[in-house]
């Protein structure tokens, strides 16, 4: 996606902290979300690695992570 948006520019991802499971310890989530969870955190660890953007996460709903490409 980074391909085609201009520097400056900006990408919005929902859901990154998946009805906060993110945050908890794997065995306090709900079995139907664990496999969800560890996508997303392997995301979210991703996108803070990612040199090429500085991220912004939003604790508002299940979590917005907005990105500018730098």
């Amino acid at each position: 996606m980074l391909e085609l948006v201009k520097v400056g520019g900006i990408i919005v991802y929902d859901n990154t902290l998946w009805f906060r499971t993110v945050s908890m310890h794997e065995e306090c989530a709900k079995e139907t979300m664990k496999s969800n969870r560890q996508h997303i955190i392997e995301f979210n660890k991703f996108l803070a690695s990612d040199t090429r953007v500085q991220i912004s996460q939003v604790p508002i709903g299940d979590g917005i992570t907005i990105c500018c490409q730098l």
